[in-house]
């Protein structure tokens, strides 16, 4: 009885919060920054797993070239294409791909097979829309978490859902154990 109307407290408390007229807007602020910060994740696994599979050919053609530009992107590609303005990388690629293509690099046919289209979709211009895409929501994001104003009052109503949550299970722990009690207790009796 207790927990069911501290229970309903913290309902009316978040109730009141959700209310507010600047809720709807800065939750609206905080599902954008969600979205845009997805986006960026997505742009990074995309650049991951593309230099992720061309790490092979990377490698091989760093062994024959020595370039400073291709170890750093071996090393840390997401760093390596956020400092690689100009996409310096992109010439690299294409003479990688012409040596697979001549088979002049030594990798397995699996790893050629994998990369040849990857390398394809680069000369098509992949990193170009992925650098666009990045600055895009690296900038999109950057304004939205300098404006996005009003964190305490969100922080006040994740912590009135969590405590209005927490109540429920608190609530549902006691009905099961107080049923589970009278169980317990009617059996005792027979």
């Amino acid at each position: 009885e207790q927990a069911q109307r501290k229970q309903q407290e913290k309902e009316t408390a978040l109730g009141k919060l959700q209310a507010e007229p600047h809720y709807q807007e800065f939750h609206q602020q905080e599902q954008k920054r969600k979205e845009l910060s997805d986006a960026r994740n997505e742009v990074t696994n995309s650049i991951y797993t593309l230099f992720s599979i061309l790490a092979p050919a990377l490698r091989s053609y760093q062994r024959s070239h020595a370039n400073t530009l291709v170890e750093k992107y071996l090393q840390d590609c997401i760093r390596a294409f956020r400092e690689d303005l100009g996409l310096e990388i992109v010439p690299v690629l294409k003479e990688i791909e012409s040596l697979i293509h001549h088979q002049q690099l030594l990798i397995t046919l699996d790893q050629a097979t994998a990369g040849i289209p990857l390398l394809e979709k680069v000369s098509q211009g992949f990193l170009q829309s992925l650098r666009q895409r990045w600055a895009v929501v690296r900038k999109e994001l950057e304004i939205y978490t300098k404006t996005f104003q009003g964190k305490d009052f969100l922080l006040k109503v994740e912590e009135a859902s969590y405590r209005v949550e927490h109540f429920r299970t608190q609530a549902e722990r006691l009905a099961a154990e107080i049923t589970q009690g009278e169980e317990e207790l009617a059996r005792l009796r027979e």
